[in-house]
């Protein structure tokens, strides 16, 4: 079918829609199936797809990133602790949570409609036990402020906490803004059970998340550590990789990312 006719059938679809009472409207969008598979081959893996960018982006995440895959398929093991920082819908939790039957996967996702999903996909996939969503920031020090949305669509990257700043360090208008906590990982240590493996993809202020996990990374048990940094002279990327060595890591391998964004998947092990 041709593009022409899909909006004509689309803007057909609407009208029959608009035409019935929103009572009407509910009970139909409810009946509808917004689940598809995650492009997992070992396990199925349901998720949401209430956007786009879910279907087209996060439906996708293996083979967008099948280095973090194989990270977690090397390490993550029946006693490791994972903490998931910026997690989204939750792919990556996913597929860990399906490596092994007792594992504990920590999931940190500030954004409120990438957090609906989160939960919805732990939900669907029966993982409540072995998956905790946990909605705030992780930076270097506890507080409120912004978090800053280029868009509230489901499943979005690039919206910031703190300075309305992208990933490239570039300023940006938000669509708009929202008050929530952040806290260290230094202290989230104290509430939850310590990690053994970290993955950071927040678009913008790993620098910063990993200021706030000194005694996490030098006095804990943390093995390995996945973080996505942006390529070239960006001076949050150097001061990831300066604090790494100091915390006692090394890295062990560098992934470019496959998609338009020029950033790169960093493994770190521990010395």
């Amino acid at each position: 079918m041709t593009n022409k006719n899909n909006n004509e059938s689309l803007q057909l679809l609407c009208e029959q829609l608009n035409s019935m009472s929103l009572s009407e409207r509910i009970d139909i969008v409810s009946c509808i199936d917004k689940r598809t598979n995650l492009d997992y081959d070992e396990e199925e893996i349901s998720i949401i797809c209430s956007s786009e960018t879910e279907l087209y982006t996060r439906a996708r995440s293996c083979s967008k990133e099948p280095e973090t895959v194989g990270w977690l398929k090397k390490y993550f093991k029946n006693d490791s602790v994972l903490y998931d920082v910026g997690a989204n819908v939750g792919a990556y939790s996913l597929v860990a949570a399906k490596m092994n039957n007792s594992g504990s996967i920590y999931s940190f996702e500030p954004g409120y409609a990438s957090f609906s999903s989160l939960i919805a996909n732990i939900n669907i996939n029966k993982l409540t036990d072995r998956i905790m969503p946990i909605s705030m920031a992780v930076s270097n020090n506890n507080s409120l402020d912004y978090f800053n949305y280029v868009t509230n669509e489901s499943g979005c990257a690039s919206n910031s906490f703190g300075e309305s700043i992208d990933y490239l360090g570039n300023y940006f208008v938000p669509q708009h803004k929202q008050m929530i906590p952040s806290m260290m990982l230094d202290h989230i240590i104290d509430f939850i059970d310590s990690p053994t493996m970290i993955k950071i993809d927040v678009d913008g202020i790993e620098d910063k998340i990993v200021e706030g996990a000194t005694k996490t990374l030098t006095e804990g048990r943390v093995e390995t550590v996945l973080v996505e940094l942006v390529d070239g002279e960006d001076d949050r990327a150097k001061s990831v990789l300066q604090n790494m060595e100091i915390y006692g890591y090394e890295i062990q391998s560098v992934h470019p990312y496959k998609g338009v964004s020029s950033t790169s998947n960093y493994i770190f092990i521990k010395k």
